[in-house]
Protein backbone atom coordinates (compact mmCIF):
# COMPACT_ATOMS: atom_id res chain seq x y z
CA UNK A 1 0.00 0.00 0.00
CA UNK A 2 2.92 2.19 0.96
CA UNK A 3 4.02 2.09 -2.85
CA UNK A 4 0.39 3.17 -4.20
CA UNK A 5 -0.25 6.63 -5.89
CA UNK A 6 -2.27 9.49 -4.18
CA UNK A 7 -4.76 10.47 -6.34
CA UNK A 8 -6.86 13.55 -6.36
CA UNK A 9 -9.67 11.57 -5.13
CA UNK A 10 -7.95 10.51 -1.88
CA UNK A 11 -7.30 14.27 -1.02
CA UNK A 12 -10.56 14.55 -1.50
CA UNK A 13 -12.23 12.00 0.36
CA UNK A 14 -9.38 12.72 3.36
CA UNK A 15 -11.07 16.12 4.12
CA UNK A 16 -14.93 15.44 2.89
CA UNK A 17 -14.94 17.37 -0.55
CA UNK A 18 -15.62 16.31 -4.15
CA UNK A 19 -12.78 15.71 -6.26
CA UNK A 20 -13.24 18.75 -8.70
CA UNK A 21 -13.04 21.04 -5.86
CA UNK A 22 -9.33 19.59 -5.03
CA UNK A 23 -8.68 19.73 -8.85
CA UNK A 24 -9.87 23.46 -8.91
CA UNK A 25 -8.35 24.07 -5.51
CA UNK A 26 -4.49 22.87 -6.82
CA UNK A 27 -5.41 25.41 -9.80
CA UNK A 28 -5.63 28.92 -7.50
CA UNK A 29 -9.37 28.88 -8.92
CA UNK A 30 -10.60 32.01 -7.68
CA UNK A 31 -14.39 30.16 -7.04
CA UNK A 32 -12.13 28.09 -4.29
CA UNK A 33 -11.94 30.07 -0.75
CA UNK A 34 -8.79 30.32 1.09
CA UNK A 35 -9.84 27.94 4.05
CA UNK A 36 -10.49 25.12 1.51
CA UNK A 37 -7.46 25.89 -0.89
CA UNK A 38 -5.38 25.38 2.43
CA UNK A 39 -7.19 22.16 3.41
CA UNK A 40 -6.75 20.58 0.38
CA UNK A 41 -2.82 21.33 0.42
CA UNK A 42 -2.36 20.40 3.90
CA UNK A 43 -3.89 17.26 2.77
CA UNK A 44 -2.33 16.53 -0.44
CA UNK A 45 1.14 17.26 1.68
CA UNK A 46 0.08 14.74 4.55
CA UNK A 47 -1.09 12.10 2.19
CA UNK A 48 1.95 12.47 -0.34
CA UNK A 49 0.22 13.84 -3.12
CA UNK A 50 3.01 14.52 -5.37
CA UNK A 51 4.44 17.96 -4.37
CA UNK A 52 5.63 18.59 -7.53
CA UNK A 53 2.18 18.18 -8.76
CA UNK A 54 1.01 20.53 -6.75
CA UNK A 55 2.72 23.15 -7.34
CA UNK A 56 2.73 22.25 -11.30
CA UNK A 57 -0.50 23.45 -10.79
CA UNK A 58 -0.48 26.46 -9.09
CA UNK A 59 2.48 27.99 -11.04
CA UNK A 60 0.59 26.99 -14.36
CA UNK A 61 -2.72 27.86 -13.41
CA UNK A 62 -3.53 23.85 -14.34
CA UNK A 63 -7.08 22.73 -13.64
CA UNK A 64 -6.05 18.91 -14.67
CA UNK A 65 -9.76 18.85 -16.03
CA UNK A 66 -10.36 18.38 -19.81
CA UNK A 67 -13.89 18.72 -21.20
CA UNK A 68 -15.20 16.35 -24.04
CA UNK A 69 -17.30 18.68 -26.36
CA UNK A 70 -20.04 17.06 -27.63
CA UNK A 71 -21.77 18.18 -31.40
CA UNK A 72 -24.68 17.15 -32.40
CA UNK A 73 -28.16 17.59 -31.76
CA UNK A 74 -29.00 14.25 -30.53
CA UNK A 75 -28.70 13.76 -26.34
CA UNK A 76 -25.24 12.70 -25.73
CA UNK A 77 -27.14 9.63 -23.68
CA UNK A 78 -29.39 8.70 -26.81
CA UNK A 79 -26.75 7.08 -29.04
CA UNK A 80 -24.77 3.96 -27.73
CA UNK A 81 -21.53 4.78 -29.52
CA UNK A 82 -21.14 8.41 -27.66
CA UNK A 83 -22.26 6.59 -24.59
CA UNK A 84 -19.39 4.04 -25.17
CA UNK A 85 -16.40 7.38 -25.62
CA UNK A 86 -18.21 9.24 -22.30
CA UNK A 87 -17.62 5.91 -20.43
CA UNK A 88 -13.90 5.75 -21.86
CA UNK A 89 -12.47 8.87 -21.49
CA UNK A 90 -13.53 9.01 -17.79
CA UNK A 91 -11.89 5.68 -17.45
CA UNK A 92 -8.34 6.90 -18.77
CA UNK A 93 -9.18 10.72 -17.41
CA UNK A 94 -9.43 8.52 -13.88
CA UNK A 95 -6.31 6.44 -14.41
CA UNK A 96 -4.29 9.53 -15.91
CA UNK A 97 -5.36 11.52 -12.83
CA UNK A 98 -7.43 14.04 -14.79
CA UNK A 99 -11.19 15.04 -14.70
CA UNK A 100 -13.68 14.96 -17.42
CA UNK A 101 -16.50 17.29 -17.57
CA UNK A 102 -19.03 16.86 -20.46
CA UNK A 103 -20.00 20.15 -22.66
CA UNK A 104 -23.22 19.51 -24.88
CA UNK A 105 -22.29 21.72 -27.76
CA UNK A 106 -25.62 20.93 -30.10
CA UNK A 107 -28.47 20.82 -27.35
CA UNK A 108 -30.46 22.96 -25.08
CA UNK A 109 -30.08 26.35 -24.96
CA UNK A 110 -26.32 25.75 -25.32
CA UNK A 111 -26.86 24.93 -29.40
CA UNK A 112 -27.61 28.15 -29.81
CA UNK A 113 -24.14 29.06 -27.47
CA UNK A 114 -20.86 29.27 -29.85
CA UNK A 115 -18.77 26.12 -28.67
CA UNK A 116 -15.55 28.04 -28.02
CA UNK A 117 -17.21 30.67 -25.46
CA UNK A 118 -18.56 27.24 -23.56
CA UNK A 119 -15.42 25.62 -23.40
CA UNK A 120 -13.78 29.28 -22.32
CA UNK A 121 -16.05 29.80 -19.31
CA UNK A 122 -15.41 26.05 -18.37
CA UNK A 123 -12.53 25.50 -15.83
CA UNK A 124 -10.46 23.14 -18.39
CA UNK A 125 -7.21 22.47 -19.95
CA UNK A 126 -8.24 21.28 -23.45
CA UNK A 127 -10.94 19.39 -24.65
CA UNK A 128 -11.61 16.29 -26.89
CA UNK A 129 -14.39 16.66 -29.61
CA UNK A 130 -17.03 14.43 -30.81
CA UNK A 131 -19.85 14.59 -32.98
CA UNK A 132 -21.06 15.41 -36.24
CA UNK A 133 -21.80 19.11 -36.78
CA UNK A 134 -18.82 20.97 -36.48
CA UNK A 135 -18.78 24.40 -35.66
CA UNK A 136 -16.29 25.84 -38.01
CA UNK A 137 -15.44 29.62 -37.15
CA UNK A 138 -15.36 28.68 -33.11
CA UNK A 139 -13.10 25.71 -33.83
CA UNK A 140 -10.62 28.41 -35.80
CA UNK A 141 -10.77 31.13 -32.52
CA UNK A 142 -9.90 27.87 -30.63
CA UNK A 143 -7.07 26.94 -32.99
CA UNK A 144 -5.50 30.73 -32.97
CA UNK A 145 -6.19 31.65 -28.98
CA UNK A 146 -3.77 28.37 -28.59
CA UNK A 147 -6.57 25.84 -26.91
CA UNK A 148 -5.58 22.55 -27.01
CA UNK A 149 -7.82 19.98 -28.62
CA UNK A 150 -8.15 16.59 -30.41
CA UNK A 151 -11.32 15.63 -32.74
CA UNK A 152 -12.36 11.95 -31.96
CA UNK A 153 -13.25 11.07 -35.56
CA UNK A 154 -11.64 12.57 -38.74
CA UNK A 155 -12.07 15.99 -39.38
CA UNK A 156 -10.81 18.36 -41.40
CA UNK A 157 -10.89 22.21 -41.27
CA UNK A 158 -9.59 25.18 -43.47
CA UNK A 159 -6.63 27.75 -42.26
CA UNK A 160 -6.42 24.76 -39.09
CA UNK A 161 -4.49 21.83 -38.20
CA UNK A 162 -7.04 19.89 -36.24
CA UNK A 163 -5.58 17.01 -34.43
CA UNK A 164 -7.90 13.89 -34.28
CA UNK A 165 -7.99 10.06 -33.88
CA UNK A 166 -10.34 8.40 -35.84
CA UNK A 167 -11.35 4.67 -37.20
CA UNK A 168 -9.68 4.34 -40.58
CA UNK A 169 -12.90 4.61 -42.32
CA UNK A 170 -11.47 4.14 -45.68
CA UNK A 171 -10.27 0.90 -45.43
CA UNK A 172 -12.91 -0.24 -43.25
CA UNK A 173 -15.30 0.41 -46.02
CA UNK A 174 -13.05 -1.34 -48.52
CA UNK A 175 -13.31 -4.36 -45.78
CA UNK A 176 -16.64 -4.75 -45.95
CA UNK A 177 -17.05 -4.17 -49.85
CA UNK A 178 -14.11 -6.68 -50.49
CA UNK A 179 -16.17 -8.89 -48.06
CA UNK A 180 -19.79 -9.36 -50.19
CA UNK A 181 -17.55 -9.57 -53.21
CA UNK A 182 -16.47 -12.59 -51.70
CA UNK A 183 -20.08 -13.76 -51.04
CA UNK A 184 -20.57 -13.09 -55.06
CA UNK A 185 -22.30 -9.46 -54.98
CA UNK A 186 -21.13 -7.47 -57.49
CA UNK A 187 -24.53 -4.57 -57.60
CA UNK A 188 -23.67 -3.49 -53.75
CA UNK A 189 -25.02 -0.26 -52.93
CA UNK A 190 -23.71 2.40 -50.41
CA UNK A 191 -26.32 3.60 -47.84
CA UNK A 192 -25.70 6.76 -46.17
CA UNK A 193 -28.24 9.14 -43.63
CA UNK A 194 -28.57 12.44 -45.49
CA UNK A 195 -27.95 14.07 -42.66
CA UNK A 196 -24.29 12.81 -42.17
CA UNK A 197 -22.66 14.21 -45.37
CA UNK A 198 -19.42 15.28 -44.00
CA UNK A 199 -15.80 14.12 -44.30
CA UNK A 200 -16.27 10.99 -42.86
CA UNK A 201 -18.55 9.55 -45.47
CA UNK A 202 -16.47 10.69 -48.24
CA UNK A 203 -14.17 8.35 -47.10
CA UNK A 204 -16.35 5.58 -46.12
CA UNK A 205 -17.59 6.14 -49.95
CA UNK A 206 -14.15 6.50 -51.13
CA UNK A 207 -13.05 2.35 -49.89
CA UNK A 208 -16.49 0.99 -50.83
CA UNK A 209 -15.75 2.60 -54.39
CA UNK A 210 -11.99 1.40 -54.52
CA UNK A 211 -12.78 -1.76 -53.66
CA UNK A 212 -15.46 -2.43 -56.36
CA UNK A 213 -12.73 -0.73 -58.89
CA UNK A 214 -10.14 -3.18 -57.91
CA UNK A 215 -12.59 -6.05 -58.98
CA UNK A 216 -13.57 -4.48 -62.38
CA UNK A 217 -16.84 -3.19 -61.19
CA UNK A 218 -17.71 0.26 -61.57
CA UNK A 219 -19.49 1.88 -58.86
CA UNK A 220 -22.25 3.40 -60.43
CA UNK A 221 -23.47 7.29 -58.63
CA UNK A 222 -26.90 5.66 -58.61
CA UNK A 223 -26.03 3.33 -56.42
CA UNK A 224 -25.23 5.76 -53.76
CA UNK A 225 -28.92 6.10 -51.37
CA UNK A 226 -30.14 7.84 -49.09
CA UNK A 227 -32.23 6.74 -46.01
CA UNK A 228 -33.02 8.64 -43.42
CA UNK A 229 -33.89 6.78 -39.83
CA UNK A 230 -38.11 6.86 -39.78
CA UNK A 231 -39.91 3.54 -41.06
CA UNK A 232 -41.12 5.68 -43.79
CA UNK A 233 -37.51 6.60 -44.87
CA UNK A 234 -36.01 2.69 -44.56
CA UNK A 235 -38.87 1.67 -46.44
CA UNK A 236 -38.12 3.96 -49.48
CA UNK A 237 -34.40 2.98 -49.52
CA UNK A 238 -35.62 -0.66 -49.52
CA UNK A 239 -37.69 -0.19 -51.94
CA UNK A 240 -34.80 1.40 -53.98
CA UNK A 241 -32.69 -1.11 -53.34
CA UNK A 242 -35.08 -3.59 -54.86
CA UNK A 243 -35.64 -1.24 -57.52
CA UNK A 244 -32.12 -1.15 -58.21
CA UNK A 245 -31.44 -4.80 -58.30
CA UNK A 246 -28.92 -4.77 -55.46
CA UNK A 247 -28.26 -7.86 -54.04
CA UNK A 248 -26.02 -6.32 -50.62
CA UNK A 249 -26.15 -2.93 -49.19
CA UNK A 250 -23.18 -1.09 -46.97
CA UNK A 251 -24.76 1.41 -44.58
CA UNK A 252 -22.54 4.07 -43.30
CA UNK A 253 -24.88 4.59 -39.80
CA UNK A 254 -25.74 1.91 -38.26
CA UNK A 255 -29.42 3.22 -36.88
CA UNK A 256 -30.23 3.33 -40.66
CA UNK A 257 -29.19 -0.42 -41.16
CA UNK A 258 -31.43 -1.79 -38.03
CA UNK A 259 -34.21 0.54 -39.80
CA UNK A 260 -33.91 -1.50 -43.37
CA UNK A 261 -33.76 -4.50 -41.26
CA UNK A 262 -37.03 -4.19 -39.57
CA UNK A 263 -38.85 -2.88 -42.19
CA UNK A 264 -36.93 -5.88 -44.51
CA UNK A 265 -38.49 -8.24 -42.20
CA UNK A 266 -42.11 -6.81 -42.16
CA UNK A 267 -42.07 -7.24 -45.64
CA UNK A 268 -41.52 -11.14 -45.70
CA UNK A 269 -37.58 -10.50 -47.14
CA UNK A 270 -34.96 -13.16 -46.36
CA UNK A 271 -31.66 -11.10 -44.86
CA UNK A 272 -29.19 -11.67 -46.30
CA UNK A 273 -30.75 -14.23 -49.04
CA UNK A 274 -33.18 -11.46 -50.74
CA UNK A 275 -30.35 -8.55 -49.37
CA UNK A 276 -27.24 -8.62 -47.89
CA UNK A 277 -26.39 -6.05 -45.26
CA UNK A 278 -22.93 -4.54 -43.78
CA UNK A 279 -23.28 -2.14 -41.74
CA UNK A 280 -20.89 0.69 -39.55
CA UNK A 281 -20.44 0.48 -36.80
CA UNK A 282 -20.56 -2.26 -34.23
CA UNK A 283 -22.92 -0.80 -31.20
CA UNK A 284 -24.34 -3.10 -27.93
CA UNK A 285 -26.89 -5.22 -29.31
CA UNK A 286 -25.56 -5.44 -32.93
CA UNK A 287 -24.98 -9.41 -32.28
CA UNK A 288 -28.77 -9.96 -30.67
CA UNK A 289 -31.03 -8.78 -33.95
CA UNK A 290 -32.88 -10.53 -36.18
CA UNK A 291 -30.65 -11.47 -37.88
CA UNK A 292 -27.27 -10.51 -36.01
CA UNK A 293 -25.91 -7.98 -37.88
CA UNK A 294 -22.36 -7.56 -39.94
CA UNK A 295 -20.68 -4.62 -38.21
CA UNK A 296 -17.47 -2.73 -39.63
CA UNK A 297 -16.11 -2.39 -35.81
CA UNK A 298 -13.51 -0.10 -34.41
CA UNK A 299 -11.74 -0.08 -30.53
CA UNK A 300 -13.42 2.72 -28.40
CA UNK A 301 -10.77 1.23 -26.34
CA UNK A 302 -8.20 2.41 -28.48
CA UNK A 303 -10.25 6.13 -29.60
CA UNK A 304 -10.25 7.24 -26.02
CA UNK A 305 -7.02 6.51 -25.18
CA UNK A 306 -5.36 7.51 -27.75
CA UNK A 307 -7.30 11.05 -28.01
CA UNK A 308 -6.67 11.80 -24.46
CA UNK A 309 -2.91 10.96 -24.59
CA UNK A 310 -2.62 13.52 -27.75
CA UNK A 311 -4.27 15.89 -25.77
CA UNK A 312 -2.60 15.48 -22.34
CA UNK A 313 0.42 15.66 -24.85
CA UNK A 314 -1.03 19.01 -26.72
CA UNK A 315 -1.67 20.28 -23.37
CA UNK A 316 1.84 19.96 -21.62
CA UNK A 317 3.89 21.55 -24.96
CA UNK A 318 4.75 17.97 -26.12
CA UNK A 319 4.86 16.96 -29.60
CA UNK A 320 2.48 14.30 -30.25
CA UNK A 321 3.90 12.93 -33.11
CA UNK A 322 1.54 11.63 -35.21
CA UNK A 323 -1.30 14.62 -35.22
CA UNK A 324 -3.80 12.76 -37.13
CA UNK A 325 -3.69 9.40 -36.39
CA UNK A 326 -5.86 6.08 -37.95
CA UNK A 327 -6.60 3.47 -36.19
CA UNK A 328 -7.28 -0.15 -37.76
CA UNK A 329 -11.23 -1.23 -38.47
CA UNK A 330 -12.09 -4.99 -38.76
CA UNK A 331 -15.58 -6.70 -39.46
CA UNK A 332 -17.60 -8.85 -37.40
CA UNK A 333 -19.25 -10.94 -39.61
CA UNK A 334 -22.55 -12.33 -38.65
CA UNK A 335 -25.84 -13.84 -40.72
CA UNK A 336 -26.62 -10.56 -42.29
CA UNK A 337 -24.73 -10.67 -45.23
CA UNK A 338 -23.53 -14.38 -45.10
CA UNK A 339 -25.63 -17.60 -45.88
CA UNK A 340 -25.19 -20.83 -43.77
CA UNK A 341 -23.08 -23.50 -45.81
Amino acid sequence: MADKRVTIRDVAQAIGVHHSTVSLALADDPRITPETKSRVMEAAKELGYSAHHAARALRKGRYHTIALLHWDEYPFDSHVFFNEIMAGITRICANRDQLMVLVPAGVGRNGTVPADKLLLQTPTDGAVLVGGKLQYEALKRLAIGGYPMVHLGERHVEGIDLPFVSGDWQHGAYLATEHLLAQGHRRIAFVYLPDKVGQFLGRRRAGWEEALRNAGVNPDPTWVIPCGEKESDAAACLEALRAGGHTAAIFAFHRTARAVLQVAAQAGLAIPQDLAVVAFDEVEGSDRLNPPLTTVAQSTTDLTKKSVEMLLDLIEGIDPGERHLRIPMWLNIRASSTVPR
